[in-house]
């Protein structure tokens, strides 16, 4: 009896921890727990980097920001999260489909990014923050901008 109130406690307290962890401010509170985690970076923008990065997470009046220190890229990683941003699968915030980002149009100067879409998501120990884009003056291009933190 008592192994069958304890296997009972145990799958509710599982599954009340999971229903948490699947709502846009659970995967937000899950990554602001990993603030000062360090890890080996990745990327397949840049191959240049010091093979390291630090989360950073800071809050502010405009949401929660999650940035990748100290790696070495040329820019910086990083993933401003507003309380617009949406639960797309349980581990993967949409944080933007805004092209216009600080610095322009991600397409340059003549912009014509179409299918703009910025991601966080966070899978077992790995942080990955992405955008994919397409644009119209090259063709509709593909890009798939991907940086990843592996704690």
């Amino acid at each position: 009896m008592k192994k069958l109130v304890l296997m009972v406690l145990f799958m509710a307290s599982a599954l009340g921890s999971k229903a948490s962890a699947n709502s846009a401010q659970g995967l937000i509170e899950q990554l602001k727990s990993l603030n000062g985690a360090t890890g080996r970076v990745a990327s397949n923008v840049e191959k240049e980097s010091t093979g390291v990065c630090k989360v950073a997470v800071t809050e502010d009046d405009y949401g929660v920001s999650v940035s990748f220190e100290g790696t070495g890229l040329y820019f910086t990683p990083i993933a401003h999260i507003s309380s617009d941003a949406t639960l797309e699968d349980n581990n993967t915030l949409l944080i933007s489909t805004n092209p216009n980002r600080v610095g322009g149009d991600v397409c340059g100067d003549w912009g014509g990014a179409v299918r703009y879409k910025k991601t966080i998501s966070l899978e077992k120990n790995v942080i990955k923050i992405s955008e994919s884009f397409r644009c119209s003056l090259e063709g509709f291009k593909k890009y798939n901008l991907i940086s990843a933190c592996v704690l």
